[in-house]
């Protein structure tokens, strides 16, 4: 598992998948070997939600998931390497459907946004196909034998059985106990890689131990099939505080900020105005004017921003983020308290602190339990 670690830099990969899982509330990972051809080993891969389907489920844990799957842009040669097989027909068929793909590409799109051409039918990459991966659960008849000769059993599918008939024909003409098998179903996960038209690239049932998908799916809180994130229930402080940050600046930018108020009728001849204005602003400067009795002399005019209350309710709204995010001062790294603080005082304010999103970092605690659980099962 260490190695499995090192090699994946598993340890970046969580802290990325942790920031999306903020943002979005929903974490989702690709755990899969795919036969070391183009990917040495098991490979552990970060999932965009923009890329990621699932059916519609309510239960936190994905028991009820029964159709899941991603979008994967390839190139060809990728696309021929793992899914050719070694099979120079496969190959050639694989190539000549992926030139047809490319008469009917979609170049024109390209420098758009990703969510604009993110669906089923385009790659965002110049030279990518687009591949969809589907996984599905599905009902399929199986075959139960228990032979009691040999103390063995299994499940097979009906066709693979096909031996249990022949070997119970020439256990009865030897006298020997015969196997026993019954006809039952059972769920098994299966794969199928599509084109954006759907034709079928390549299809195979679960190849894993665990038998089940490649991905493992954290949604949060999934209350009543709801996905909620941290940063969506602090949208609404957030919005307004941008706004009162723009009003203060719209106000203190259209304040008087040393606006020089000098009578038309006290200028000296000889001096203009352009000049008037460097003298003014010079440190050292000297300005003649002709002074009139009972008239004002020339002043400077700055004033403050009007306290129109702006700065309270930044300062309350700042407080609400905390209140409603639960990130405090003591989980930012920052003391509340005054002064020199213990080390035991400190630890309990952190720990108090995290009561408010310890949920929340438990549930991603439980998807990287998942993960593992499901690497040890490929």
């Amino acid at each position: 598992m260490n190695d499995i670690y090192r090699t994946n830099s598993l340890d970046e990969i969580d802290c990325r998948a942790l920031e999306e899982f903020l943002i979005s509330g929903v974490a989702v990972q690709r755990v899969a070997d795919d036969g070391g051809i183009c990917r040495e080993g098991i490979r552990v891969d970060n999932v965009s939600p923009v890329k990621f389907f699932v059916n519609s489920f309510t239960d936190p844990r994905g028991d009820d998931i029964e159709m899941i799957g991603m979008l994967h842009d390839m190139s060809r040669s990728e696309i021929v390497m793992r899914f050719a097989y070694g099979s120079r027909a496969k190959a050639k068929a694989l190539r000549e459907l992926l030139v047809q793909k490319d008469e009917h590409s979609c170049d024109s799109i390209m420098g758009h946004s990703i969510h604009d051409i993110e669906n089923f039918n385009y790659s965002k990459d110049r030279g990518r196909c687009r591949l969809i991966e589907v996984w599905t659960l599905e009902s399929r008849e199986m075959v139960k034998w228990h032979d009691k000769a040999r103390g063995a059993c299994g499940i097979e599918s009906p066709e693979s059985a096909t031996w249990i008939d022949d070997e119970n024909k020439m256990r009865t003409d030897n006298g020997v106990a015969l196997i026993d098998n019954m006809l039952t179903h059972s769920t098994e996960w299966y794969c199928r890689w599509l084109t954006p038209d759907g034709s079928v690239i390549s299809e195979y049932a679960s190849p894993y131990r665990h038998g089940s998908h490649p991905f493992v799916v954290k949604m949060y809180p999934l209350t009543d099939g709801e996905v909620h994130s941290l940063v969506e229930d602090v949208i609404d402080q957030q919005i307004y505080i941008n706004r009162l940050i723009t009003l203060m600046d719209r106000v203190m930018s259209t304040s008087a900020k040393g606006v020089l108020l000098f009578p038309k009728s006290q200028r000296s001849s000889g001096m203009d105005w352009e000049k008037l204005s460097s003298l003014w602003a010079s440190p050292d400067g000297v300005i003649p004017y002709e002074a009139i009795d009972g008239a004002p002399e020339p002043r400077q005019l700055i004033t403050n921003a009007s306290d129109f209350g702006a700065r309270e309710l930044l300062s309350l709204e700042l407080k609400m983020l905390e209140d409603v995010s639960g990130v405090s001062n003591a989980l930012l790294g920052r003391s509340s308290g005054g002064g020199n603080v213990g080390y035991e005082r400190y630890e309990s304010e952190v720990r108090n602190a995290t009561v408010a999103i310890n949920d929340l970092l438990l549930t991603f605690v439980h998807f990287r339990e998942s993960r593992d659980k499901k690497l040890r099962g490929i």
